[in-house]
């Protein structure tokens, strides 16, 4: 309950569990934390007030999309904060402190950007990582996170998947660490020595639920030869331990959204005819999308973010849909899965399904959020004979790999 040196009017304006939290970073963790809230807790501006007790020269690296949000959360209180995408990050600088949002994006030590972001971690004093899913799929994905704050409890990954990873000997890999061993001693550590982390039912109790459904749609009969075909070189290349089976899954889930793309447009189509408010329909493949905003009826406001889309017109749409001028968001889930608000809908439809549960919740938690007032609709469309059921099961299976370190 120590005081933290944050100006008045950004004090009171949080919640209680946020000003707990600021409280947590800055003297129980001294700077260095994962701020691994749920999504749509307001983990910005928890950020944002602990940063400016510091009063130092500090870097906010973000996903490009997101870098006018920042400035905004900033330009009220401090302009000693420079706002970075993660592929702008200065070779060189004096930080006292550095936020990372999204930080899940440095999950794997391999990639360019992780190489490039860690050293400056692990220099730089003060560092809170923000990400409401920082173990998307499997606990190895914490690693990096974890070693950029404390390297000297968190050394080796070897170390670290011995004991926490479960790994194995398999026919694609000779030390597969996709597995999970320890998770309540790991919960225990995340606690400890890592993360603040609470969920929506535990802080907000009051924000209105979150009711989510199946719904059934029929693949094309054109496509099924395809499907079938494509199956039978699966269960052959998995039987035999070949890598080719990646490859084959990633054709099937093409030909799934292929497959089913003209009769799940029709089930949203259907359902539109009752519209009382704004609507956000997700989906991945762009052709997909195409689809959608074809088939979307006249007469309706639609609006469509996806990878093309500059952040500008972004930030107008959600502009838009916040204003009551929209009646249909179409988003891709990669390019619009974070750091929007759309509270003004309350209504989700997924047309297809990512191999991820964290994308999968981040994307519902784009309506599900502090300031939404009604009650939260998402639904899920499958189809039958196709990859979906193995993708649904699949992401059921890591989530409760995440459920039990706590995440």
């Amino acid at each position: 309950k120590q005081d933290v040196n944050v100006p008045a009017d950004l004090w009171d304006s949080m919640y209680a569990y946020q000003k707990d939290g600021v409280r947590r970073i800055v003297h129980q963790f001294k700077g260095r934390c994962l701020l691994a809230d749920e999504m749509g807790l307001g983990k910005t501006m928890q950020a944002v007030a602990v940063l400016l007790p510091y009063d130092c020269p500090s870097l906010v690296i973000c996903p490009s999309f997101l870098q006018t949000n920042w400035r905004r959360a900033l330009e009220p209180y401090t302009d000693k904060v420079q706002v970075c995408s993660y592929g702008q990050v200065p070779a060189d600088g004096a930080y006292g402190a550095v936020v990372v949002d999204e930080a899940h994006y440095l999950k794997s030590l391999e990639s360019q950007r992780t190489q490039q972001i860690l050293p400056l971690l692990l220099r730089v004093p003060k560092v809170v990582l923000l990400s409401g899913t920082p173990c998307p799929n499997r606990p190895e994905e914490l690693y990096a996170l974890l070693s950029a704050l404390r390297p000297k409890i968190v050394r080796t990954f070897t170390e670290f998947a011995h004991r926490y990873c479960r790994p194995r000997r398999t026919p694609f890999c000779h030390f597969d660490t996709r597995g999970s061993d320890r998770p309540a001693e790991l919960k225990w550590l995340l606690g400890r020595g890592f993360w603040v982390r609470r969920t929506k039912a535990e802080v907000l109790p009051q924000l209105p639920a979150k009711r989510m459904q199946v719904l059934h749609c029929d693949a094309d009969p054109c496509c099924a030869l395809e499907l079938g075909r494509l199956q039978g070189k699966l269960d052959t290349a998995m039987a035999r331990g070949s890598k080719l089976a990646q490859t084959l899954i990633t054709e099937m889930y093409r030909e799934t959204a292929r497959a089913k793309t003209d009769s799940a447009v029709q089930l949203v189509v259907s359902r539109l005819a009752a519209l009382q408010d704004p609507i956000i329909v997700f989906a991945h493949h762009r052709s997909v999308l195409d689809a959608l905003q074809a088939g979307m009826p006249p007469g309706l406001k639609v609006a469509r973010i996806d990878g093309g889309t500059p952040v500008r017109r972004r930030q107008a749409i959600v502009g838009q849909m916040q204003d009551g001028q929209l009646d249909v968001a179409l988003l891709s889930m990669a390019a619009a899965g974070v750091g929007l608000t759309m509270t003004r809908a309350c209504t989700a439809y997924f047309v297809e399904i990512p191999w991820c549960p964290a994308v999968l919740r981040q994307c519902e938690d784009r309506i599900h959020r502090i300031g939404q007032l009604s009650q939260c609709n998402i639904y899920y469309i499958l189809a039958h004979g196709t990859l979906d059921a193995h993708v649904w099961r699949t992401i059921h299976r890591k989530e409760r790999v995440a459920v039990r370190i706590g995440q």
